[in-house]
């Protein structure tokens, strides 16, 4: 991922895979699962409010 390399310098920060030897920017997966999860919880939120406005016009 080419938007996590300012983290490559940091150990504490990195996940090893024991197979591959690979390792993971654990900051990067956080962050793009709280986007994900933020962005989840917006919809939901949005979507209750106009249903919940379109029941209370009756």
């Amino acid at each position: 991922m080419s938007t996590c390399n300012w983290i490559e310098d940091d150990e504490e920060l990195r996940l090893t895979d024991a197979n591959n030897k690979n390792e993971v920017p654990i900051n990067c997966l956080s962050f793009y699962t709280l986007f994900f999860f933020l962005f989840v919880l917006l919809f939901l939120l949005i979507t209750v409010h106009l249903h919940l406005s379109y029941f209370l016009m009756w």
